[in-house]
């Protein structure tokens, strides 16, 4: 079989990251890697929607809505967002995404999901929280998590504003070591 041949029988379960195809959302098919970074089996995961493999519903649609637009045109999409597990332990992951054909790109498509071992604050922050204070102590700018998280500027810097308030600190480097003595 010649190499050409190989790549076009590559089967999803033959892919040596945690990958998955869903329809709209929804699991068809996953490998063992993918299964188990979720704490599932490959059987149990397969027709459970993308939803609970979120810490909430909010960050499940937002996310839907950008990566129906990402991913347009074939277009290969990724982010980062916090995902959770079976037993509800959430984790940082980058997830890369492509639309598999048809006008609307989640009625078929391929992730790759694999995590980045960044921490999850777990002091009773919101997930919106949580997600932000993570990205400023990786060092990230207002804009940058913007655009990542789909938010306007203004927003994380709100949000970053009642982080420092909350914790009782005066800028972004306090901030910082405040989610580092709490166990980000």
């Amino acid at each position: 079989m010649s190499s050409v041949a190989a790549f076009e029988t590559l089967r999803i379960v033959d892919l040596p990251v945690p990958a998955c195809v869903a329809a709209h959302r929804i699991i068809r098919a996953c490998n063992v890697e993918f299964a188990g970074l979720f704490g599932h089996d490959r059987e149990t995961l397969s027709g459970m929607s993308f939803k609970a493999l979120y810490p909430d519903l909010e960050d499940f649609v937002a996310i839907g809505r950008r990566w129906r637009r990402g991913m347009a045109a074939g277009l290969v999409y990724s982010d980062e967002r916090i995902m959770q597990d079976r037993e509800g332990r959430r984790f940082w992951a980058r997830m890369d995404g492509r639309a598999l054909g048809g006008e609307d790109p989640l009625a078929l498509a391929l992730y790759i999901c694999q995590p980045t071992g960044r921490p999850v604050p777990s002091s009773g922050l919101t997930p919106r929280q949580a997600q932000i204070l993570t990205l400023v102590a990786a060092g990230r700018s207002s804009p940058d998590i913007a655009r990542e998280l789909g938010l306007s500027p203004r927003t994380v810097e709100a949000h970053r504003a009642r982080l420092m308030r909350a914790a009782g600190v005066a800028n972004s480097a306090a901030l910082i070591a405040w989610f580092e003595r709490m166990g980000g």
